[in-house]
């Protein structure tokens, strides 16, 4: 209705004459019609699938282990039949029959190990329902398939248990490599979303992972992998594609100060080096440089680098105030520029409220809080207001 509706307004604008809008709307009535299967054998087959898993459920445990393979094999090739029938003939959802593939095989795979007695530690099961899921991806391009690829990545993290310790294999480092190396060729060949976010996020995790399992004491891992995955954007060729991405860097630049915020008021000592401090400033600098040559939005990320050495400081108001300048002149940012305000806006609350809770709970009376927030408050609106009345200014001007 929403495009018959807008073919009319452009017949009467004059963009489009009568018998275009004509043939446009035999060509999207003749595509709307599918072919439905009858209702009594949808219920029939739903009730013969029923019937079939009651009695493998009830016999499972006498049927041999070759027999339970065998037959979550033929069920997953159903599965795969069934997709090329719906994809040709027009009807249900192909992606939802090569989604349950997946999963069949999956069951196939555990199946196997149960049946053998063999560990269900190993990531081999992740890999390969890994890879399968991307390679559905890049054949059919459809977002379902970069879902199932993201969660098994990260189950994949859970398969390398012994990684980092002194029992680490050169299979465990293999498996480690091998996920960032097809992370990074997932992030440049697919350049399209949600699989830019997918894998942006299996990187992240990656990060985060390897300084913790190679037994790192310290508590800046997360800057340093935010940082690592800055040139990351190099890869991306189509400029509309990068504003999201921006917003994924400045969330987990924001989830990150507010999280420093928090531990560093509870928390007096830190395993933090002054050494590992100043090269952080210094991986600020670099990575300040290149945002600022290329990515300027991202400039905000930068003074987490100065997190370790404020980390120095001993009553913590320092990296309140830089938290504090952070999200208001973010917010203020946002405003000259035009861009909408509710996520700068509710950043800026809750470092208010983390801030009023860590370091004025048991100082300052809620009503003074409260009221000095609202202060607070009418500034900004003040200083919004100035800033919006000088550029309407300049614009009659």
């Amino acid at each position: 209705m929403a495009r018959l509706t807008k073919l009319k307004e452009w017949q009467e604008a004059g963009l489009l004459d009568a018998e275009t809008v004509d043939r446009i709307e035999a060509y999207e009535h003749k595509h709307q019609v599918k072919k439905r299967t009858p209702l009594l054998l949808i219920v029939g087959l739903t009730f013969v699938g029923l019937a079939l898993l009651s009695f493998l459920a009830a016999n499972w445990q006498v049927i041999p282990a070759l027999v339970k393979i065998g037959l979550v094999l033929v069920i997953m090739i159903s599965c795969y039949v069934l997709a090329d029938i719906s994809e040709r003939r027009t009807i249900w959802n192909p992606v939802a029959f090569r989604i349950l593939g997946i999963l069949a095989l999956l069951g196939a795979l555990i199946v196997t190990v149960q049946s053998f007695h063999m560990s269900l530690e190993s990531s081999f099961i992740a890999w390969v329902i890994f890879l399968m899921a991307l390679g559905h991806f890049f054949v059919w391009r459809h977002a379902a398939y970069a879902v199932v690829a993201f969660l098994a990545g990260l189950n994949i993290f859970t398969g390398i248990g012994s990684f980092g310790s002194e029992y680490a294999t050169f299979l465990d480092w293999t498996s480690f490599v091998c996920l960032i190396l097809i992370s990074v060729a997932w992030f440049y060949f697919s350049q399209t979303f949600p699989s830019l976010i997918f894998s942006w996020l299996l990187l992240y995790f990656a990060g985060l992972e390897l300084f913790f399992l190679v037994s790192y004491e310290g508590i800046l891992w997360p800057i340093w992998t935010l940082f690592f995955l800055v040139p990351l954007l190099l890869l991306v060729r189509e400029e509309q594609k990068r504003p999201l991405l921006y917003a994924l860097y400045l969330v987990t630049a924001a989830i990150n100060s507010l999280i420093y915020l928090s531990v560093r008021a509870e928390t007096t000592t830190a395993p933090i080096s002054l050494v590992e401090a100043i090269l952080l400033v210094l991986a600020a600098a670099a990575v300040g440089s290149l945002i600022y040559v290329r990515y300027r939005p991202l400039l905000f990320i930068v003074p987490l680098g100065l997190v370790g050495l404020l980390w120095f400081e001993e009553q913590a108001i320092l990296m309140a105030i830089l938290v504090e300048v952070m999200a208001f002149v973010y917010l203020i940012e946002r405003e000259r520029t035009g861009h909408r305000l509710l996520i700068p806006f509710v950043y800026f609350i809750t470092v208010q409220l983390t801030v009023y809770f860590i370091y004025a709970w048991n100082r300052l009376n809620m009503s003074l809080f409260f009221l000095g927030g609202a202060l607070l408050v009418f500034l900004i609106a003040g200083v919004l207001w100035w800033m919006q009345r000088r550029r309407e200014g300049g614009q009659s001007a």
